[in-house]
C-alpha cells in the first residue's frame, strides 16, 4: 500500500483577486496573494496541483469564492 498522504491547497477570491491562501508551502501561500483569480488558478495547476472544488459567493466564483485543490507530491 501507498502511504503517500495528500496536501490541500485553499484559497479565497474576492473582487476577482486572491485575499487569503492556506497550505503548508508558505511561499507559495504568499505568491497567491492579490493575483486575479484565473492567473492563481493557472499557477497552481502548473506546479501539480488538481481542483477539487470550488465554492462560489453569490454565483460568481470568478469574482468572490473559495477555491479548493489537492497534490500528492
Amino acid at each position: 500500500m501507498d502511504n503517500k498522504w495528500w496536501k490541500y491547497l485553499v484559497f479565497e477570491v474576492f473582487a476577482g483577486k486572491v485575499i487569503r491562501a492556506q497550505s503548508t508551502d508558505a511561499v507559495l501561500n504568499q505568491r497567491l496573494i492579490e493575483l486575479p483569480a484565473f492567473e492563481a488558478m493557472t499557477c497552481v495547476g502548473i506546479c501539480g496541483w488538481e481542483l477539487v472544488s470550488v465554492l462560489p459567493i453569490d454565483g460568481h466564483p470568478d469574482q468572490y469564492g473559495m477555491y479548493y485543490f489537492k497534490s500528492l507530491d
